[in-house]
């Protein structure tokens, strides 16, 4: 089972659509920065560096209004305020996820800050989100299960990602969240085991919010999460899942189903990992092809048809063995299948790449 949704990100609305209390004025407009770039983009660390924090029982947000030029001209300036989301403000329903059924929560946790005022609509419609972290929850994922399926990841990349077994930290993470300048190329994603991560990294919110029943739920969850840099990242992802006419507002992003969050984080997904390297045709000795019997030729058939499946070739072999035959005679077929499997299939590069019969891992990359 997998679950998918948006786990976090940072919200931005021109300050015309809102009003500030009181206490929003002195925490937020007499701490305004004037930033001098035509995108408004500020670094991760900056941004946490110089925005207002609020952290309640492990919960935690950032707010900042900055003053961003318009282009060249000096003088023409707006105001922007920034709010950094993630779905613990969903508190006990934090593994649901950002989505249209939980956003309400969130919009009344933002007010009840007691900085800003705006309504419900605007922050739909007038509100755009950029750095959106997607998440997947990969259930049935116990510690064991997690980390053999991580190497197997690990294994079928095209340059290997950084891999953490330990006690406490179980993960794998290809790219840099921070300064990265090849989104597109090499997009910034991570692997981690959740339970892990709760009861290190984040044991107040765990222990304030979440539940026995819950905390027993993450001990066989591996969560999948995959970032959405800014509007043209989102654009050109959007594109490649054949989605047209929407815009990175928070009401568009919230419209794409379960199922178009995750095709946007396979590919992402693929842009660090192979899933079958088929020997190149033109190397494959005809000759030696025609030569083969009927039997041969199908059993070659149907090894490079499970393959493409997502079948690894031990799996195949089992599935290709006659059942009721002795030990000899299966001993021979299973040396034909071989045979067959190295002869006109198996590269030096897929060797080193073994393709496990893990469904989950076909759903990541079919």
């Amino acid at each position: 089972m997998i679950k998918t949704s948006i786990d976090s990100f940072k919200f931005q609305i021109s300050t015309t659509f809102i009003q500030f209390t009181e206490a929003g004025k002195t925490a937020l407009l007499d701490e305004r920065t004037t930033l001098n770039t035509v995108t408004g983009e500020i670094d991760e660390d900056e941004f946490k560096r110089i925005s207002y924090r609020i952290s309640d029982q492990g919960i935690s947000s950032r707010l900042f209004v900055r003053t961003q030029k318009i282009g060249f001209d000096k003088s023409q300036k707006q105001e922007i305020l920034e709010i950094l989301i993630n779905s613990k403000l969903l508190k006990g329903d934090y593994l649901k996820g950002i989505s249209k059924d939980t956003i309400q929560t969130v919009f009344a946790y933002i007010i009840a800050l007691g900085l800003i005022k705006m309504d419900f609509s605007t922050f739909l419609k007038h509100g755009n989100i950029v750095d959106i972290d997607i998440k997947s929850d990969l259930y049935n994922m116990d510690k064991t299960v997690s980390k053999y399926f991580l190497k197997q990841i690990n294994k079928l990349a095209s340059n290997k990602g950084n891999l953490t077994a330990k006690k406490d930290n179980l993960g794998l993470q290809f790219g840099f969240r921070k300064n990265n300048n090849n989104i597109n190329s090499s997009p910034f994603l991570k692997f981690y085991h959740k339970h892990l991560e709760l009861i290190s990294n984040s044991k107040e919110f765990t222990e304030s919010f979440l539940n026995k029943s819950i905390l027993n739920e993450t001990k066989k969850i591996l969560r999948f999460e995959t970032t959405i840099k800014n509007n043209h990242h989102f654009k050109k992802l959007l594109k490649q899942i054949k989605i047209e006419n929407l815009n990175n507002n928070l009401e568009d992003v919230l419209s794409l189903s379960e199922e178009q969050l995750f095709q946007i984080q396979k590919i992402i997904l693929k842009k660090h990992v192979n899933f079958y390297d088929k020997k190149d045709p033109s190397s494959i000795n005809k000759d030696e092809y025609q030569n083969l019997d009927y039997i041969e030729k199908a059993i070659l058939q149907t090894i490079e048809y499970n393959i493409q499946k997502g079948y690894d070739i031990e799996f195949i072999i089992e599935e290709l063995l006659i059942s009721g035959k002795n030990r000899k005679t299966n001993y021979n077929h299973k040396k034909k299948i071989i045979n067959l499997y190295n002869q006109f299939i198996l590269t030096d590069t897929h060797s080193k790449k073994t393709i496990i019969s893990n469904e989950l891992l076909k759903k990541l990359l079919e």
